[in-house]
């Protein structure tokens, strides 16, 4: 499908790309319902998500062939930040473990 007809193969690329972004979020914000530590950075991650994926669904054909780039690229670096803020909060949270067992 891809060989033969690449718009229909990039479209289909792209809304899978949309749907996983999307569904992404929604786990991400229900994630951050449930969890009590790193709640913020959750619900943020999954917001950016849920409006990047409803950008990619709602323009499909400006999506398909220029901005699903773009889009993946945002939510790479938002999910990198989470990541490293995720990070600080774990050691942060382990620093004060040590400190109270002393």
């Amino acid at each position: 499908m891809l060989i033969r007809n690449p718009g229909a193969g990039a479209l289909a690329l792209t809304l899978v790309a949309g749907a996983l972004f999307l569904v992404g979020g929604i786990v991400r914000i229900v994630a951050a319902v449930e969890s009590s530590v790193g709640r913020a950075v959750l619900l943020v991650n999954g917001a950016i998500a849920v409006v990047l994926g409803l950008i990619v669904l709602f323009n499909i054909w400006e999506s398909t062939l220029t901005l699903l780039g773009t889009l993946l690229g945002v939510q790479t670096l938002v999910d990198g930040l989470a990541l490293v803020l995720f990070g600080g909060l774990h050691v942060s949270g382990r620093r004060s473990d040590s400190v109270a067992r002393r």
